[in-house]
């Protein structure tokens, strides 16, 4: 399933490329800004070198960012685990544990953001804090919230499933 939705969305930007992909708040993401920032993304978290399956917690809001994050998820081979933005930060923190997640990526702007934060490195989860941006270069912002540019420039592959 996830080669399937992966390769599809990179066969479609392929053909498309200067297409708007999506659009939020009237802006748009072209499919080669949403590849971009989803290849970088997988790119950062392969490097992090969590083990096979790993669950990556997605705590963003309807947005171009949670899209390119789940799509990357996917791509690096681990697995996606939403989380209601609208939930206190104890039961997202019960679910984070109990999903196993090795990652939280979250809203920079989300009320609680502090207290995940804080109660994810005492558990050892990381934390990767995203700013929900808009206008063309949104897409860059997401990559370089990973640290993902500077490196090689090249993608890592998509992670075979082992």
């Amino acid at each position: 399933m996830r080669e399937l939705l992966v390769g599809r969305l990179e066969a479609i930007a392929a053909r498309r490329l200067d297409n708007p992909a999506l659009k939020w708040r009237g802006s748009p993401w072209t499919y080669a800004a949403l590849d971009a920032a989803v290849k970088a993304v997988s790119s950062a978290l392969i490097r992090r070198r969590f083990p096979p399956q790993a669950r990556i917690a997605l705590l963003l809001r309807n947005c171009p960012q949670y899209v390119a994050c789940f799509y990357a998820t996917l791509r690096a081979g681990y697995a996606v685990v939403p989380l209601n933005v609208h939930e206190r930060a104890s039961v997202l923190m019960r679910q984070v544990t109990h999903s196993g997640a090795s990652m939280i990526v979250c809203d920079l702007d989300h009320p609680e953001r502090s207290a995940i934060q804080d109660e994810a490195l005492a558990k050892g989860v990381e934390f990767m804090g995203v700013s929900i941006e808009t206008g063309s270069g949104a897409a860059h912002a997401l990559a370089e919230s990973f640290g993902a540019l500077g490196e090689t420039g090249a993608p890592a592959p998509v992670r075979e499933n082992d």
